[in-house]
């Protein structure tokens, strides 16, 4: 992702959730929120998917306060958790 960036190559959604996913699975949570947001830094919109990446790494790794951190800049942004049927 650093070196398509750097290459002026335009990052969407897609892209930045998908790093924060591989940081997530990698238990990474320091690293999901830094592309978190650089992708808010960016101006790229983060969906619930995206949030819920991130507020899923960190509570694989019992960072309450952080998952809350983002679940609250979530609602703020206008996005809800998914419900499932």
């Amino acid at each position: 992702m650093s070196m398509m960036l750097r290459k002026g190559v335009e990052a969407d959604t897609i892209s930045y959730s998908t790093v924060i996913k591989a940081c997530a699975e990698a238990r990474d949570v320091a690293r999901a929120e830094h592309w978190m947001s650089m992708m808010l830094k960016a101006g790229v919109e983060a969906n619930t998917i995206s949030y819920n990446t991130v507020m899923k790494a960190c509570a694989e790794t019992c960072e309450v306060a952080r998952a809350e951190h983002w679940n609250s800049n979530m609602l703020k942004a206008g996005n809800h958790a998914i419900k499932h049927i």
